[in-house]
C-alpha cells in the first residue's frame, strides 16, 4: 500500500493507506510491533473500504517521542490527532495497546467514529494495577533490553530473532512456542523500536482515564474479538456488557493475544461482519 508521513501535534507519524469506497477503516497496532503487523489482514480483506494503518510514536517509521518517555496519554493524544487528520466518520480497529489508545481517542471524538473493533483487550486490562508487575510485561521488558543491545551491536533481524528464540526456560523457549517467520518479523519491528519504549511505558502504572465516562460519550457499536488464551477475562466482558448495551464479543478458540497474526482468516471474518454492521448505520 502507498505510504506517507503526516504531522500530528507532537510527532511525525508514518501511515500506510489504501483507497476505496465506504467508511475508512483505521488500524492501531499493539506495543513493540508496527503497522506492518496488519499487512496480512489488509491483504485478505474482501471489503473495499479505504484503509489506514499508523505506526505509533517510537514504533516502525514514526518519529520517536520528543521527551523520550512513553505513556498512554501520549498514545491517546496521537490517536485522537490521527482521527482528526482523517476527518470523516470511520471504523477503528485496535490491538492491545492500540485498542486502548484508540478507544479513548474515539471517546474524545465520538462524531468521527461509527464503530470500534477491539482485539484481545479492553480498557479494563490497562486499569489493572498489577499490570506492570505481570510476567508478560517483565518478558516484554527483557526482550526490549535484548533488542537494544542487538541494535547497538549492529545485528540484523535474523540475528536478533535467533536471540529472542532462545529466551525462556529450557522447556518453554520462544522458538518452541512461535514459528520462525513470526520471530523474524517481530525482530524487524524491534530493531525499529525506540528502546526507551520498553524502558518507560510500563513504569507509568495503570491509566487513570475514566472509562465508564468514556463509554457514556459513545453510542457506536463496540465489538471485541479475543483469544481463548489471551489477556481478556470474563469479568472484563461482563462489566463492558453491563455498562454498554451496544457491545458484543467474539471468542476465537485456540487463539492467544495476537489473534490477527495467527488466526488471520477468522479475525477477518469477524471484522468484515462488523464493518458491514457499521456501514449499515
Amino acid at each position: 500500500m502507498p505510504e506517507k508521513n503526516i504531522s500530528l501535534k507532537e510527532i511525525r507519524a508514518h501511515v500506510s493507506y489504501r483507497k476505496g469506497n465506504g467508511k475508512p477503516v483505521c488500524f492501531f497496532h499493539g506495543g513493540v510491533e508496527s503497522k506492518a503487523t496488519w499487512d496480512k489482514v489488509t491483504e485478505v480483506l474482501t471489503v473495499n473500504n479505504p484503509t489506514f494503518a499508523i505506526d505509533a510514536r517510537g514504533h516502525g517509521q514514526s518519529e520517536r517521542s520528543p521527551s523520550g518517555s512513553y505513556d498512554f496519554p501520549s498514545m491517546i493524544n496521537d490517536a485522537s490527532e490521527f482521527l482528526k487528520f482523517i476527518g470523516e466518520e470511520l471504523i477503528i480497529v485496535g490491538h492491545s495497546m492500540g485498542a486502548t489508545a484508540a478507544f479513548f481517542a474515539a471517546a474524545e471524538n465520538p462524531q468521527l467514529v461509527s464503530g470500534i473493533c477491539l482485539e484481545d483487550n479492553t480498557p479494563l486490562f490497562e486499569l489493572d494495577p498489577a499490570l506492570s508487575a505481570s510476567s508478560a510485561v517483565q518478558s516484554i521488558k527483557g526482550i526490549g533490553a535484548v533488542a537494544k543491545q542487538s541494535v547497538l551491536k549492529g545485528e540484523d533481524a535474523a540475528e536478533l530473532a535467533a536471540k529472542i528464540g532462545d529466551l525462556g526456560p529450557p522447556n518453554r523457549k520462544m522458538k518452541d512456542n512461535f514459528p520462525s517467520w513470526y520471530l523474524e518479523a517481530w525482530a524487524a519491528e524491534l530493531i525499529q523500536l525506540d528502546p526507551r519504549f520498553t524502558e518507560t511505558f510500563f513504569e507509568h502504572g495503570p491509566i487513570t482515564n475514566d472509562w465508564p465516562a468514556a463509554l457514556k460519550r459513545l453510542s457506536c457499536p463496540i465489538h471485541l474479538i479475543y483469544g481463548e488464551k489471551g489477556i481478556v477475562k470474563g469479568a472484563h466482558i461482563e462489566r463492558m456488557q453491563a455498562l454498554y448495551s451496544n457491545f458484543s464479543a467474539e471468542l476465537i478458540v485456540g487463539a492467544r493475544h495476537n489473534v490477527h497474526t495467527f488466526h488471520a482468516h477468522e479475525f477477518v471474518r469477524g471484522l468484515e461482519s462488523f464493518i458491514h454492521i457499521c456501514e449499515g448505520q
